[in-house]
């Protein structure tokens, strides 16, 4: 379908803000308002707070002026015009005008009642009667069966030989198999010569002896093979490598093996390779190589002939081929010739066979039978040759196959006989065929090079569709902003290949969608939110969501589309005549309830059951780096194993490719399960089915909050407050939401409350209506998000039931940064390193030491394994449980203490060692000393160090005139808690000084470390 950009001019006020005009395809004025609206920041507001200016707008398709319920009529003319009215002016009263929250709301979605749009109830009720209860995988994604996997996005890699299956759609970049259109054998004569006897001093040609006058024959079998891999047109083979290096060969594949390497060497020797594109108008492949479209069937079966004694006639038993197919032009017969014998000398002897073919057409009594009689007399280690017979079109036609070669009879009597079998015989059409629209790759190959037919596939980017003007696919940005119109390119963008399905007459449903159905504009934010960059996990970044799959079979239409919507956590719709969509990404509320809008006042809960609540996803994916075979991905969640226990799921994400996608997704559905567990249901009247499903709403129980959540606006005073059916108790800082005419929610800072009336820390852009819903959020109430999962009816025509899930939007942030590393080094990276790490000196139950060793706690730690040694080989291994973070070792020695310590996840991954040491000299210790003379004596005076205020302790001195601590003579004990002693000031040497503390007898009290120590040098004292 043919799409116009038309030209939407905005006069006026309107114009000198946004630009006077713009270009975009649309089919009607409502299309109109809704591009500007979505692509245009600030317009939708500009038209809502138009009408407190008394502005409203006349809105013309060409000349003709349009009313309100003229607004979603097709326009039939190129301009479509927008121009602001002052209400009451001469030129308004000429004109049809419209509010400007009217044509806001018009424009927001299909489903919102325009005031005055007699259409506009009908749209609401059948968007709501056919809104897709299955929406509940926003709250669940999909999870296909087995056989569903292996068929759509991951089929595996073969080359499929059916007639009557679909033609396969390949999206994004793949390696894929294929379905073989069109292969066939043929075999020719190679190296035929004589056998020589060794006698005559000639070289035999066989390992296995030689003999006189032997005919040696010797046949080599072409293979033609065209593939038939996706509906085109595609982007083709991907080139791989850099410079005059770079080639699409390095992109075929045989038995898994490139056809050439990167350094340019060739891994096998083909004859022929070509491939197409799938263009409309492609040439047929070179007629020397590939004249016909042919099917290959096997058959395998022995000539035979009844034996008989001598004198008796032989009786042959034939093989017959019968065929009624118009499309048939030739069929080519391979037989195979083998078991040569052996002379009674143990030599090679001839084998001699004679077949006789009868082609004829049993329908014509006028035709005579064509009859060939061949004989093959040598030497034949499985030799093949074809035979080709012509076909008459529109008649049956009919080929008898029998050995005719007499056995034991006359001068036969002696004669070998070897073995003949039908192989296989090849239907081919004859001519040059071009396959439009096909993307295919024909190969041709030799029996001299394979011993058998390899596996063909093939690296791919796939399909090229429609995609906006102004984006790069590959860079995957959007440059400017978007006139409506499109490009052909090829992308990996989910939200624009689910388009292509949508409006596809090939092979998608656009044999009964057009272009109007489709909601282009709400696709191009999901195309957007696909596009931007999120951690990869391995230091780089990557789009949040990229599709690649190879649709190989039939399926129901809706079914694919909402596969391809769960690509990006989304689903798919039908509303008001339109096909909309819709993801789980971070967005607004739309709408507020509250018991004054919901019937009855009255929101019913239920909770998830615990079984629902995963832990632990396996997520099956491709794996590029594997040949796209499947590979699963486990993520987990610690803290929910901790809680609910071990609680697995299994999901197949379709058409990833991406490892840290696929992370992605499985976080995705552990922070949806433990976060979002509660599911609301309220009625509605026809006021309340303004939220579609997907979208986001808010809702105000007062049953969960002790205070007044919501209620209705009864007026606006004149001094700007607004007016409140009921008394709230709120203050400045809090907020207070509003539904707006645009039928949107406004939410404002609240500067004061008195009463029912709330004064507002900014004025208000438009006027509420009276009426209208509000809710009120501050710290003592409780106000909830909630994503609509389905609308259905109540009373027919009155009534609406709406379904909704918890929202918790913080799990976006926490789903998009969960990827880890593509590269694991080894078993300690997934688990943080327990931070600061400490060893310390402590007080015992008896004033003596012990040790505390101490670190931060690590989230997902399961356990702590500590290692601790110590002085005189002293060595401590602990596990400690988390939470737990400490360990308490009592009764040690002063010295050097080394500590260890790994986290342990619950799936025993372990983080990298912590390390630590530290010299703990005691609870009391000196830390130096010096030596000062005092009349006629010599005083030690010490600097102690008592941290933990231990009030029972002495110095213990010991003393020598060398400055080894082992050749002491001298140990002299102070006073409690004297930090000096004096000894004779005419005595000279070395010293030790250590603290002792305790309770109790002196002898029990626990020593400090020396200092200095004892494997040094003492402190030197005493005259120079």
């Amino acid at each position: 379908m043919e799409q116009v950009v038309r030209s939407i001019r905005l006069y006026g006020s309107l114009g000198a803000k946004f630009g006077r005009e713009h270009r975009y395809v649309v089919g009607s004025p409502r299309e109109a308002l809704r591009a500007l609206g979505i692509m245009i920041p600030g317009f939708w507001r500009e038209l809502c707070d138009s009408g407190d200016r008394g502005v409203r707008y006349a809105v013309f398709v060409d000349q003709r002026n349009l009313s309100e319920m003229q607004l979603g009529m097709p326009a039939d003319g190129d301009v479509i015009r927008i121009a602001p009215v002052i209400a009451g002016s001469k030129t308004g009263g000429v004109f049809q005008t419209i509010a400007g929250f009217a044509l806001a709301a018009a424009g927001a979605a299909s489903m919102f009642i325009v005031p005055g749009n007699g259409f506009g109830i009908d749209m609401m009720l059948m968007g709501a009667s056919l809104a897709l209860g299955g929406i509940a995988q926003l709250v669940s994604p999909q999870t296909p069966t087995p056989s569903r996997v292996n068929q759509h996005g991951m089929p595996g890699i073969q080359n499929v030989l059916s007639q009557g299956g679909p033609v396969p759609l390949l999206y994004g970049r793949m390696r894929v198999g294929s379905t073989v259109i069109s292969e066939s054998l043929k075999a020719i004569d190679s190296s035929a010569g004589s056998v020589q006897d060794e006698d005559n001093g000639l070289d035999s040609a066989q390992d296995c002896g030689a003999f006189t006058s032997n005919r040696y024959f010797n046949s080599k079998v072409i293979y033609n093979a065209i593939d038939l891999v996706s509906e085109g047109e595609i982007e083709g083979l991907v080139v791989q490598g850099e410079g005059s290096g770079a080639s699409v060969l390095r992109s075929v594949y045989l038995d898994n093996v490139p056809l050439k390497n990167f350094d340019g060497t060739d891994n096998f020797e083909i004859d022929n390779f070509f491939y197409r594109r799938g263009e409309s108008n492609q040439l047929p492949f070179d007629s020397k190589a590939i004249d016909s479209a042919a099917n290959e069937v096997h058959v395998g079966i022995e000539l035979r002939r009844r034996s008989a004694d001598e004198g008796r006639i032989v009786v042959p038993l034939p093989w017959v081929l019968e065929l009624d197919e118009p499309d048939v032009d030739e069929v080519a017969l391979m037989l195979c010739f083998s078991d040569q014998r052996w002379d009674d000398r143990g030599k090679i002897s001839n084998a001699s066979v004679t077949v006789e073919f009868t082609a004829s057409y049993p329908s014509d009594p006028n035709s005579k039978p064509d009859t060939r009689i061949d004989t093959i007399d040598g030497v034949c280690h499985s030799y093949r040759k074809t035979y080709v017979f012509t076909v008459e079109a529109g008649k049956p036609f009919r080929l008898q196959i029998k050995r005719t070669d007499p056995i034991g009879q006359g001068d036969n009597a002696k004669k070998k006989h070897g073995k003949v079998h039908v192989d296989s015989y090849t239907k081919r059409r004859t001519g040059q065929f071009a396959y439009p629209r096909s993307a295919l790759m024909a190969l041709q190959i030799t029996s001299e090079k394979f011993d058998r037919i390899p596996v063909r596939s093939y690296d791919l980017k796939g399909l090229i569709v429609d995609v906006p003007s102004n984006y790069d696919p590959i860079k995957r940005v959007y440059v400017g902003s978007w006139d409506g119109t499109y490009k052909r390119a090829w992308t990996d963008n989910p939200a624009w290949i689910l388009r292509d399905v949508l409006l596809n007459r090939r092979y998608g449903a656009g044999a009964w969608m057009n272009e109007t159905s489709v909601d282009r504009y709400g696709l191009y934010e999901i195309a957007k939110y696909c596009d931007q960059s999120v951690p990869n996990g391995d230091g780089g970044t990557e789009p949040r969501f990229s599709c690649n799959c190879h649709i190989t079979s039939r399926t129901h239409a809706f079914a694919l589309l909402q596969q391809l919507a769960s690509v990006f956590r989304g689903i798919v719709y039908w509303s008001a005549g339109t096909v909309l969509s819709s993801a789980d990404m971070p967005s607004d509320p739309v709408y507020v309830y509250n018991p004054t809008n919901v019937v009855n006042g009255i929101f019913k809960y239920t909770g998830s059951s615990l079984k629902s609540r995963y832990t632990a996803v396996a997520v099956t994916w491709c794996n590029p780096h594997n040949g796209y075979k499947g590979a699963v991905e486990t993520v987990e969640d610690a803290e929910g194993i901790a809680l609910y226990g071990h609680n697995a799921a299994e999901i197949t994400t379709f058409g990833c490719t991406s490892r840290s996608q696929a992370q992605r997704a499985g976080h995705w559905l552990l922070q949806t399960s433990k976060c979002e567990t509660e599911t609301v249901t309220f009625g509605v009247g026809l006021d309340g089915v303004l939220a579609l499903p997907g979208q986001v709403i808010e809702v105000a129980d007062p049953l969960r909050s002790p205070l007044p959540v919501g209620g209705r606006i009864v007026d606006i005073d004149a001094s700007g407050r607004v007016v409140l059916d009921r008394e709230v108790r709120a203050q400045r800082g809090d907020y207070i939401t509003l539904m707006m005419p645009d039928a949107k929610a406004h939410r404002v800072e609240i500067s004061e409350a008195s009463g029912t009336a709330v004064t507002l820390s900014v004025p208000l852009a438009q006027r509420p209506v009276r009426g209208a819903a509000w809710t009120l959020k501050s710290s003592g109430v409780a106000t909830r998000l909630f994503r609509v999962v389905s609308v259905s009816e109540m009373t027919e025509g009155t009534a609406f039931s709406i379904s909704a899930a918890t929202h918790r939007p913080e799990k976006f942030a926490a789903v998009d940064n969960a990827a880890t590393s593509n590269v694991i080094y080894d078993r300690y990276v997934p688990v943080d390193s327990p931070r600061n790490l400490q060893i310390q000196a402590v007080q015992g139950p008896n004033m003596e030491m012990a040790a505390r060793v101490s670190w931060d706690l690590v989230k997902d730690a399961q356990q702590y394994n500590l290692e601790v040694s110590g002085p005189k080989g002293r060595r401590e291994v602990v596990v400690v449980k988390s939470p737990d973070r400490e360990v308490v070792f009592s009764d040690i020695q002063p010295g050097a203490y080394a500590a260890k310590v790994t986290a342990q996840a619950w799936d025993g991954r372990l983080s990298v060692i912590a390390h630590t040491e530290a010299v703990l000299a005691g609870l009391v210790y000196v830390e130096g000393f010096w030596s000062e003379t005092i009349s006629d004596r010599s005083v030690l005076l010490f600097e102690v160090k008592n941290a933990w205020d231990v009030p029972d302790w002495f110095i213990e001195l010991r003393l020598s005139e060398t400055e080894n601590f082992d050749q002491s003579t001298e140990t002299i004990l102070g006073r409690t808690r004297d930090t000096f002693i004096s000894i004779d000031r005419r005595r000279k040497g070395f010293a030790w000084a250590r603290a002792r503390y305790g309770k109790g007898e002196c002898s029990l009290f626990s020593a400090s470390a020396w200092y200095p120590s004892e494997t040094g040098a003492g402190e030197p004292f005493g005259k120079d």
